[in-house]
């Protein structure tokens, strides 16, 4: 195996490139690859117990709820 291959990144990260504006604007992003990429980013910070199951939420989001967690966060 080449040298290049054994040191990708095992999750790439597709929205590396976007600033948080644009990322807001990708419309089939879920909410995974959001937090995903906000916590890459050092936005938000990774659970304390990496191995905690992470409940679903009881209701979906609302519409916004994730714009206004960034701007209240910003």
């Amino acid at each position: 195996m080449p040298d290049a291959e054994q040191h990708e990144d095992p999750k790439p990260r597709p929205y590396a490139h976007l600033t948080v504006d644009e990322l807001r604007k990708v419309e089939d992003l879920t909410n995974e690859e959001w937090f995903d990429e906000l916590e890459a980013r050092g936005i938000i910070s990774p659970p304390k117990d990496p191995n905690a199951k992470i409940l679903p939420p009881k209701r979906p989001l609302a519409p916004g709820a994730l714009e206004r967690f960034l701007k209240e966060r910003g």
